[in-house]
């Protein structure tokens, strides 16, 4: 788990630097993107397209992981909640 949360965060940089792209060189343009589903920890939808980011390989939703004490737990969802949080908490107005 602590492996996939420096990962995730990256997901959080890249949206930011999505939504930093939009300038037309003499006046800041405000660009809204509203993400449609988190799909897992590393794509989701915005109007009907699917975006999977690039360098970022997180557990499927469905996908079941192994702690170190040898406990399955649902890393796939876990991953999946935590980058919609971080997305969600990262507004860009």
């Amino acid at each position: 788990m602590h492996k996939i949360i420096p990962l995730l965060s990256v997901c959080g940089l890249v949206i930011l630097a999505l939504v930093f792209a939009a300038h037309d060189g003499q006046a800041q343009n405000q660009l809204s993107v509203v993400i449609d589903h988190f799909t897992d920890g590393d794509s989701f939808t915005i109007r009907g397209q699917k975006v999977r980011l690039w360098g970022i390989d997180a557990p499927e939703y469905y996908q079941n992981c192994t702690d170190a004490a040898g406990q399955e737990y649902q890393c796939g969802k876990q991953a999946r909640q935590f980058f919609e949080n971080l997305a969600v908490s990262h507004a860009i107005s």
